[in-house]
């Protein structure tokens, strides 16, 4: 007897496992980007061509101006970042254990979230000054939010039965949260930390141009000011970059440590 064939694999598994659609895609942009831009009548100076974009982004690079402000805004992001993160889980884990934690916090979750972050610089300096610290408790908090929102919300979709049948094989407390509720939270853990990774590098970004900080963000402002559109737009693909490898990396470091969240989460 001949084997059957083997099913195709579903359509969302096949679509993610092709980035190169969207490598593609990409390119074609920059192609017909690059035709637009020379062979028009009148070149516009607020849209530089790839090909220009790409050779300021490599004298940046061969100067090493690029790391000088780079370096500085991953410092930030990550110290922030992992700070709000590790505060945010803790926050939505107590909220989903204790109803009381839930009915005070919870509340305070709702108004302070909408809040732009950057309307928190005047009360913040004066607490930390300018420098690094004020950027990265900006971080901390624009990250805090989306993983506390998540992770209350992972916690209120636990599986009850799971739950109930651990107590009825003399499971603690201690034992089902480490057992069934933390497993279960973790997908809605990376969820809200790719969001809080994101919000937290557009707070710091923002913050740099507003307190002229030594990064990133101060590189775009000036670049815009002196109208070195060419430079401007190679920042933007740093930051574009920046902002997809941190996910993926975040991605792939979960799928060492729960590689069952990441099946989950997508």
């Amino acid at each position: 007897m001949t084997k059957p064939a083997p099913l195709p694999p579903p359509r969302r598994e096949l679509f993610a496992a092709r980035p190169q659609n969207a490598l593609l895609a990409f390119l074609l942009l920059a192609l017909a980007w690059e035709a637009a831009g020379t062979y028009a009548a009148r070149p516009s100076p607020l849209f530089p061509v790839p090909s220009s974009i790409l050779a300021a982004l490599y004298a940046s690079v061969v100067s090493g101006d690029l790391f000088q402000y780079l370096l500085p805004t991953l410092g930030r992001l990550f110290a922030g970042f992992f700070a709000g993160a590790a505060a945010g889980a803790a926050v939505g884990l107590l909220c989903g254990a204790r109803r009381f934690a839930d009915s005070v916090l919870d509340p305070f979750i709702s108004a302070a979230y909408p809040i732009p972050k950057a309307a928190l610089i005047p009360v913040l300096l004066l607490a930390f000054g300018f420098g690094n610290a004020l950027i990265v408790v900006l971080a901390a908090v624009a990250a805090f939010f989306p993983v506390a929102v998540t992770v209350r919300a992972g916690y209120f979709r636990v599986d009850r039965s799971l739950v109930d049948a651990a107590r009825n094989m003399g499971a603690g407390r201690a034992r089902i949260v480490c057992d069934v509720v933390l497993p279960s939270v973790t997908p809605y853990l990376l969820a809200g930390a790719r969001l809080g990774l994101l919000s937290a590098m557009q707070v710091v970004v923002v913050a740099e141009m507003l307190l002229s900080a030594k990064g990133v963000g101060r590189m775009l402002w000036l670049s815009g000011e002196w109208l070195r559109m060419d430079v401007y737009y190679g920042y933007l693909a740093v930051l574009a970059l920046t902002g997809i490898a941190a996910a993926w990396g975040l991605k792939k470091i979960a799928g060492k440590l729960a590689p069952w969240a990441v099946t989950d989460a997508g």
